[in-house]
């Protein structure tokens, strides 16, 4: 008996677990996306809110629609093109899935394209995989497909030339407005592609339980070497940057991205000099990229890095950008953090649904954004210059603009929104909101204001600056151009820009009401948004509110008017998209193909998905080695009382000999329910 056990043991310690991300990826990787364990996250989503609320019962309509929709529209096309059905390899990734782009040579310069690969895990399902693949190789033989077969470091590779131009088609019709249909990317390479047996190779192969596909024998080999524990090749885990992040961002990941930005941004502005065609006169006011990027910092960001952590509380995102503090311009300068409190002051009410503060010199800020502004465009800067040379010397000739308007930024910027007055379009469209500027001198700042108001928006030096007295304050209004009212509604009331000085801050909204209820509650005597219960702890998970950003949303009541619009207007989802950019060709293409996908009028009422929301916490810190912004989703108190529903589990898989049922306890288990306050 011991014999067969002996075996049994040796059988699974010769499965040899496939060594982390990035220890196989090849050193010039890119980008990588990973989910170091896709069971463990996909429990994770399936029992956070998010996953919930797509589950519930509630949302089969919407949530079958969707599913029907994208595989006919998006996933067909490749399908067919492929020869494969996805469905037969969505229970295989067990263990880790990962997603990467190498630079393959590619320069910006040359015509080499960036490669790409996908490494999957199928652990235990190993078996089934090589079934899988098995059958579609003589699947792909019995249809007469171009395919040819090879070795690469003993693991048998199998290639698939592919008609590029139907690959695009279906690029195309998944991504409207990418470089890959026929409107997008350059002439030259669209002509290339329409030649008659323009083929795209794609490669597949199984190692030990590892299923690898990708665009490169070459990474694909860099892979398998590393797989067979080759020390002499680079890999992924040899970059000091991305080891950097790993160790202090990405150790309790769920999911996971980097990206290697230098690269990336020295490519790109080799192709700029490569295909940008002299024009015949130079633009006066528009800035070239190969300026703007460089200005506004670019340059100094080595790499980005994302990350999805969760426990039963909650869910994390991350996200950091590798700017060492010696290497900050432009916008890193001009909003550098000062490590000062940003938690909501006592005015701020409770009921506000957005809040945000930050805390950076604004006197410093602008003179930042004044040499940015000369080094790409010195047109506009000259213009702005003789903006604030002018204004305001018709009536005293002595008057400096600048000096009182920039001159009297303080450095606390504090912004907040409270819910609509009502659901209809119009308040939906007009939520009411307040932007706080705190000033040393706040009567210079607002007469700074009054004598600037025609570089207030949509405002002219016309206007009429209306003054009148509230609770002992002057608030002053300069009257802004009727919007256009949504399709199908009432005329919408006349807006007015209104601002008024209080508290040490001065107060500017389009909503006269707002700013009033600013000056009634300027000391905070009213119950304030600082006493929202489990805030201050909650914040803590981003890093509390003393780094110089903090910023809360309530989920629930942000959400609701958007559900509603959705439901009701067909056309909602074009404007809450594009709301506030100005709309473009592949943008509206991009929103006619995702209302295609979604049948918005099956979405049940508010009412019924409400407890599946709660509120958020985000934070901006800056450190000697870069900004973190983080962002927290507590998991609703509804929620925290209910069962959390099982995962998907298509088939009863056995306990591996050498892991013990304990080990499959996951975090989710793990952490205890927080105590009711």
């Amino acid at each position: 008996m011991s014999s067969w056990l002996a075996v049994v043991c040796l059988a699974f310690a010769g499965r040899a677990a496939i060594p982390a991300t990035d220890q196989l990826l090849p050193a010039d990787t890119l980008v990588v996306l990973t989910a170091p364990d896709m069971e463990k996250a996909a429990s994770y989503l399936a029992a956070s809110a998010q996953g919930r609320l797509w589950a519930d019962a509630t949302m089969s309509g919407f949530r079958e629609s969707f599913v029907r929709r994208f595989a006919g529209e998006v996933l067909g096309p490749f399908e067919k093109e492929l020869g494969l059905k996805f469905a037969d390899y969505k229970d295989i990734a067990r263990g880790q899935f990962t997603f990467a782009l190498t630079q393959n040579g590619w320069d910006g310069k040359s015509d080499k394209s960036p490669g790409w690969l996908v490494l999957i895990d199928a652990k235990e399902k190993s078996e089934q995989l090589k079934t899988n693949l098995f059958e579609l190789k003589k699947k792909w033989t019995d249809a007469g497909r171009p395919i040819r077969s090879g070795k690469i470091s003993g693991v048998e590779l199998t290639t698939l030339a592919v008609d590029k131009r139907e690959l695009n088609k279906a690029l195309e019709k998944a991504f409207p407005g990418s470089p890959f249909g026929p409107e997008g990317g350059d002439a030259s390479a669209e002509k290339a592609t329409e030649k008659e047996g323009a083929r795209r190779e794609i490669h597949f192969g199984q190692a030990e339980s590892l299923l690898l596909v990708g665009s490169s024998t070459a990474d694909i080999e860099k892979v398998l070497a590393r797989l067979g524990g080759a020390s002499g090749t680079p890999s992924l885990a040899d970059q000091a940057g991305f080891q950097a992040d790993r160790a202090t961002h990405f150790r309790d990941a769920l999911v996971f991205a980097w990206m290697n930005l230098q690269p990336i941004y020295g490519a790109f502005l080799e192709r700029r000099k490569e295909t940008a065609k002299p024009p015949l006169r130079e633009p006066l006011l528009v800035p070239g990229m190969d300026k703007l990027l460089p200005a506004i910092g670019l340059a100094g960001v080595k790499s980005v890095a994302l990350k999805l952590a969760g426990r039963q509380d909650g869910s994390l995102v991350e996200v950091f950008l590798t700017v060492p503090e010696d290497q900050h311009t432009g916008l890193f300068k001009a909003f550098a953090l000062e490590r000062k409190d940003a938690s909501p002051p006592a005015f701020v009410p409770a009921d506000v649904v957005k809040f945000s503060r930050w805390r950076f010199n604004g006197q410093m800020a602008w003179i930042t954004l004044e040499k940015m502004l000369t080094n790409v465009s010195p047109a506009i800067a000259g213009l702005l210059q003789l903006g604030f040379e002018t204004v305001g010397k018709e009536k005293d000739p002595g008057f400096d603009l600048k000096k009182n308007l920039v001159g009297n930024l303080g450095d606390d910027f504090i912004f907040f929104r409270k819910k609509p007055q009502s659901n209809s379009p119009a308040d939906a469209n007009s939520s009411p909101s307040i932007t706080l500027i705190a000033s040393p001198h706040t009567d210079q700042l607002v007469h700074a204001l009054k004598a600037a108001r025609g570089l207030l928006p949509l405002a002219s030096m016309e206007s009429t600056v209306h003054e009148r007295e509230f609770l002992g304050r002057r608030v002053y209004s300069v009257p802004l151009p009727d919007p256009a009212p949504p399709n199908g509604t009432a005329k919408q009331h006349k807006r007015s820009f209104t601002f008024a000085a209080a508290g040490g801050y001065v107060a500017l909204s389009t909503d006269a009401a707002v700013v009033e209820e600013y000056l009634r509650n300027a000391e905070g005597t009213e119950k304030g948004l600082r006493e929202t219960p489990g805030l201050a702890e909650t914040a803590q998970r981003v890093g509390g509110m003393s780094a110089g950003h903090f910023g809360f949303q309530n989920q629930r009541e942000a959400m609701r008017p958007k559900f509603e619009r959705l439901k009701r207007e067909s056309e909602a989802l074009d404007k809450i998209i594009s709301a506030g950019s100005p709309a473009t060709k592949a943008g509206s293409e991009a929103v006619q193909t995702v209302k295609g996908w979604f049948d918005f009028s099956l979405l049940p009422d508010f009412g019924k998905v409400s407890r599946y929301f709660h509120f958020a916490v985000y934070s901006l810190t800056s450190t000697n080695q870069g900004l973190s912004w983080k962002l927290f989703m507590p998991t609703p108190p509804e929620l925290m009382k209910e069962a959390a529903p099982k995962p998907p589990s298509p088939e009863k898989t056995e306990t591996k000999l050498n892991e013990p049922p304990a080990s499959k306890t996951t975090e989710l288990q793990q952490v205890p329910a927080p105590q009711a306050r």
